[in-house]
């Protein structure tokens, strides 16, 4: 009796598979050449190696995100997303607390009030502290 040919030339199930080995190599690679540091440049450039955070960076950066004339709106939606709140304050003043870090019995905060008119910022400040019990 003559022996089957098989259906598909010898190697060729070894070939698929080593096109999957390539291809799951080319995808490790491209995930491991990607990098993020956005986060901790960011904390390098607010929080000084003593861990007391800088408020003139903190100012100096919001300031540059909201310039005077930006919208209101979108300073609260910044606080909110931050985890902070804004109550209205003297006239045309809104006072947002955002808290930068927790212990059980204290906190630590920026203090942001903000001069508006007409849905338009005017001036920022700032202040960090702390409360406790």
């Amino acid at each position: 009796m003559i022996p089957a040919i098989p259906s598909k030339p010898f190697g060729a199930r070894f070939a698929h598979s080593g096109l999957r080995w390539i291809a799951l190599l080319t995808l490790l690679a491209s995930l491991t050449a990607c990098f993020d540091h956005r986060r901790a440049v960011a904390f390098a450039t607010l929080v000084d190696p003593n861990g007391r955070f800088q408020t003139d960076a903190y100012l100096a950066a919001l300031r540059a995100r909201f310039p005077a004339g930006s919208s209101l709106v979108a300073l609260t939606q910044y606080v909110a997303a931050a985890r902070g709140e804004c109550h209205e304050g003297e006239v045309d003043t809104l006072r947002c607390e955002i808290p930068l870090r927790g212990v059980v019995c204290g906190a630590e905060l920026a203090a942001v009030t903000v001069t508006h008119k007409a849905g338009k910022l005017l001036d920022l400040a700032a202040v960090v502290g702390g409360i406790g019990c």
